[in-house]
């Protein structure tokens, strides 16, 4: 962030402040989330460091609300997200990268809502997952291919989330390319997810579809510059391990992204039991640059998840859980194929101090079934091998 948006944010930060009290329908709010993360078989070793954002990603944010009249209601959000160990701005330098949103709201019709926002699957689908709710992104699924671990969001995307039904309530997106002609597919996602809530129930079914996320030729589509960030560096090191180099400049581009899922978490007394299933195409894809003989070319790749999780509430403010989740991959790239396979396991504990901070601490262990199989627990850097271990240590708190 340059001198003049840092200057711009405390401006508009001591405004909404303002108004905010004068008024109160504007509220400035944020998390910050830090910690210390050791990980072992990072380029061969282990790593001890400071990390932001573990359980919830660190973030501040406007949020605005005003009545309209006859039921109606706008709202807006702008929520920036920063590495709170170093005051980075994330999201390639975006101010507002995390949401930014306009919409109107009716408890009769539902919400509409314009901007650079999260998929249906990771809004309603996420938080069922262990990552999300208690476990950290260390049991994010793999390479958050799924899209549940909510590490990409779409710009230019209009979303529609239906009235509650009776427990039930539905969500639907398209984010443009805003390209003309020809480009208008290319680099835009669609899609949408279900939702049940009962008073011990959760269940979510959801499907999205992008286009040439990562499309070089439109710098304006729905994922430029955040769409997973972790799956090019996972082939890159695939491409090192297979060719035996000690680094890679492999190349990836998705043509098209599939992913389904579904979800339910049953509640009973003080115990939660989960289940989340997904499965993810990619196909069209062009690997270019890499060492590996037959690995450049085209090809596809296939991510089953299934994940088992359980939760165990001590009491109001402590929260322990228990994760397992299997992963069967297929990858075919030229004339290279593989089949790799992970077995994930983590455990961890959130105890609240109060309503607004908590302390936590988790670990994880991902082991795949063969040479190519290589681990990322860690999300931003893949493991020299098919192994990996993580444990994080971490507060949280909201403002």
């Amino acid at each position: 962030m340059t001198k003049r948006q840092r200057l711009c944010a405390l401006v508009l930060g001591a405004s909404i402040a303002q108004l905010s009290h004068a008024e109160g329908n504007m509220t400035l709010y944020g998390l910050i989330d830090t910690g210390v993360t050791w990980s072992n078989h990072q380029k061969g070793g282990d790593t001890v460091e400071m990390t932001s954002g573990k359980l919830s990603g660190a973030r501040w944010g406007i949020r605005g609300s005003e009545v309209l009249g006859n039921g109606w209601r706008a709202e807006a959000v702008l929520e920036n997200g920063y590495n709170s160990a170093s005051g980075a701005t994330l999201q390639s330098g975006r101010m507002f990268g995390r949401q930014s949103t306009v919409g109107l709201s009716n408890v009769r019709y539902g919400t509409l809502r314009l901007g650079r926002q999260y998929t249906p699957l990771a809004l309603y689908g996420g938080p069922l997952t262990a990552a999300l709710r208690w476990g950290t992104s260390l049991m994010v699924h793999p390479l958050d291919l799924d899209l549940l671990g909510g590490t990409t969001r779409f710009n230019n995307a209009i979303d529609y989330e239906s009235p509650d039904f009776g427990g039930w309530r539905y969500r639907v997106q398209y984010a443009l390319s805003n390209q003309a002609g020809a480009g208008f597919a290319n680099n835009r996602e669609w899609g949408g997810a279900i939702r049940y809530r009962s008073e011990h129930t959760t269940f979510v079914a959801g499907y999205a579809q992008l286009a040439r996320p990562d499309s070089a030729t439109n710098a304006n589509g729905a994922t430029t510059g955040d769409y997973q960030s972790a799956l090019p560096l996972w082939i890159r090191q695939v491409d090192a391990t297979l060719a035996g180099t000690p680094a890679s400049s492999a190349m990836l581009a998705v043509g098209t992204q599939r992913t389904g899922m579904a979800a339910i978490v049953q509640t009973i007394e003080r115990w939660s039991v989960g289940t989340t299933l997904s499965r993810t195409l990619l196909s069209q894809n062009v690997v270019t640059g890499a060492h590996t003989s037959g690995l450049n070319g085209t090809g596809s790749l296939s991510l089953d998840v299934a994940e088992a999780n359980l939760t165990f509430r001590a009491t109001p403010l402590n929260h322990t859980g228990v994760m397992v989740t299997y992963s069967s991959g297929r990858l075919q790239s030229g004339g290279q194929r593989a089949s790799p396979h992970w077995w994930q396991f983590g455990i961890g504990n959130d105890y609240f101090l109060s309503k607004r901070t908590d302390v936590y601490v988790a670990a994880a262990y991902i082991m795949g079934s063969a040479r190519d199989a290589i681990a990322q627990i860690t999300l931003g850097s893949p493991a020299s091998g098919r192994t990996e271990a993580g444990v994080s240590i971490g507060m949280r708190h909201r403002f």
